[in-house]
Parts: C-alpha cells; sequence; structure tokens
C-alpha cells in the first residue's frame, strides 16, 4: 500500500500537506483516503490561525495537521486496513504502530484513544506502558485460574454431599458399607483437587 502523503516530522508537516493539496479542496492520497484543508477564521484575542488539515480514511478524520501540532485518532477502528496508514503517513512521527494482545501500541505504550504529536516530538494521550499492560494482563490470568480452583472445589462438595445423600439411601441399613463408599468418594475428590 502506497500513499501520496508522507509526514516526517511536526515542523514541515502542516506545508507538506499545503504542497500536497495545491489549490484543491480536497485530494485522494490512498485508497479510500483523501487529504482535505479546513480553513477556521481566527477567534476571540488571540487572533491565531486555526485552519488544519484533515486526512480522512472512509468517514473517520485520523490524522488532523495543525501549524504547531499533529492529531491522530483511530476513531475506534482498530484494525488491519487502519494501522497502515498511520504506519507510511505518520510513522517518523510516532514510530511504528503494532498491535499486542489486543491492543495497539506506539512506542512502547498502549494508543487507547486521540494522541497529540506536539513540535518538540513528545506524545500526548498516550496510555501504560506494555510491562505494565502485561503485567495487569498476567494478574487477571492468576485470578481467574484461582476462581476456576474455587469453583472446581465448591464443585468437588457438592458431588461429594449428593454421593452422600445417595449412599444413605442405598445403604441404610449397613453403616460400616455407607463410611466405606463415603471414604472412597473422600479420597477421590481430594486426589481430584490436588
Amino acid at each position: 500500500m502506497s500513499f501520496s502523503l508522507y509526514l516526517p516530522d511536526v515542523a514541515t508537516a502542516f506545508d507538506r500537506c499545503a504542497e500536497r493539496l495545491k489549490k484543491r479542496s480536497s485530494v485522494i492520497i490512498g485508497n479510500h483516503t483523501t487529504l482535505r484543508f479546513e480553513a477556521v477564521p481566527p477567534s476571540g484575542d488571540d487572533g491565531v490561525d486555526r485552519s488544519h488539515f484533515v486526512i480522512r480514511y472512509h468517514h473517520s478524520d485520523i490524522i488532523v495537521v495543525h501549524r504547531d501540532r499533529v492529531a491522530l485518532d483511530h476513531c475506534g477502528y482498530r484494525t488491519v486496513s487502519t494501522k497502515p496508514r498511520f504506519n507510511e503517513i505518520a510513522g517518523r512521527l510516532i514510530g511504528r504502530v503494532y498491535s499486542q494482545h489486543g491492543e495497539w501500541i506506539v512506542k512502547g505504550r498502549a494508543w487507547g484513544g486521540p494522541i497529540t504529536v506536539l513540535r518538540n516530538g513528545k506524545i500526548k494521550g498516550l496510555g501504560a506502558s506494555v510491562e505494565r499492560l502485561h503485567k495487569a494482563s498476567l494478574k487477571a490470568k492468576r485470578e481467574g485460574a484461582k476462581r476456576d480452583r474455587i469453583r472446581q472445589r465448591a464443585d468437588d462438595r457438592a458431588a461429594l454431599e449428593a454421593l452422600h445423600d445417595v449412599a444413605k439411601r442405598h445403604f441404610y441399613g449397613s453403616w460400616e458399607r455407607a463410611i466405606a463408599a463415603l471414604d472412597a468418594c473422600s479420597t477421590l475428590s481430594s486426589a481430584r483437587v490436588a
């Protein structure tokens, strides 16, 4: 997949978009991917020009290029077709985007929502580090295994009580045979739990 726009850094990103768009209102830069300019008049007393370029994939604004920053958002579509757009268009800005255990990872940190790349190269909006996510995942697995063991023991106890009731009904005349049957059941159950 090849795109006709590449953003190497925040300082030149706005100019590169302007150069690629020239005097058109929008231009196709890849399959289902367009670049357009949004003119926003200055508001308030500061008089700052808030015009920006938007890279849109299908109906989602995935990259917004301002003069002083670049905002990126997967808009909830963490798909195999969205990821290459970030890797090829903004790969030098944010590094490679990859997925691990269902999470999108950028520079070793989770990417859950919108992120912003500032002129100094810092990325705002990234989540926890991959190591922290991995530790949380392992903890959840351990807790799940512990819950499963507790459930298994409860199931074993319920089965033992049911056997006890059957044994009482079946062997009600001979307590020696009932106790022997229950002992056999409890050793079988304890061997299964261990």
